[in-house]
């Protein structure tokens, strides 16, 4: 049993704190890249609470799930609730951005993405000019992983194996836990081999 010094000031005797109750909210939150608080409300009301998330005092800001701890924060009341704070992943950003280093068979595909708090990957898909179905049917390069930040990111890819004097269609891809977006169409030609 909890004893406050407040109580024993005023009648001089130790008395038990009283219970509170402590009843969380604002558990589910979208990222949008500023910190996500949870709430609390108290009966009697309006009792003072401090929280902790994963053992910090500061609110989360990036994707994930993190345990939550209010506790009364009054000397003649006790009383804690725990809970588990969801901030959940939004679509990533993918720009695709200018080939470089375009040879007779060979290229660098570069593109831009931000995954918004959430863990990323990326990749280009690309096709041949004419190439029936266009994207439906595209190569795709492997995968690279992006970590999970709040700033855009840059990534390439070098390919090798194409075909020479050919107009290439491309686009980057990321994927995150909330689904797969695509940059814009960008193409480049490779070179003539040389006779």
């Amino acid at each position: 049993t909890a004893f406050t010094w407040l109580n024993y000031a005023r009648t001089g005797k130790m008395t038990p704190s009283l219970a509170a109750t402590v009843t969380l909210g604002n558990l589910a939150a979208v990222y949008n890249g500023r910190a996500h608080a949870a709430t609390a409300t108290t009966v009697p009301p309006r009792l003072a609470v401090t929280f902790t998330y994963t053992g910090s005092a500061t609110p989360p800001v990036l994707v994930g799930s993190y345990p939550v701890i209010a506790t009364v924060n009054n000397p003649n009341y006790t009383g804690s609730a725990n809970g588990t704070l969801v901030i959940s992943p939004v679509l990533p950003l993918a720009a695709t951005t200018g080939a470089t280093l375009i040879g007779g068979t060979t290229a660098t595909l570069n593109g831009v993405a931000n995954g918004k708090g959430a863990v990323t990957t990326v990749s280009f898909q690309y096709y041949a000019n004419g190439t029936v179905g266009g994207y439906a049917s595209a190569s795709q390069t492997a995968t690279q992983n992006l970590a999970a930040g709040t700033a855009n990111a840059a990534f390439a890819r070098a390919l090798g194996g194409l075909a020479s004097s050919t107009l290439y269609h491309y686009r980057a891809v990321a994927t995150n836990a909330a689904g797969t977006v695509f940059g814009l169409d960008k193409t480049f030609t490779t070179l003539a081999q040389p006779i």
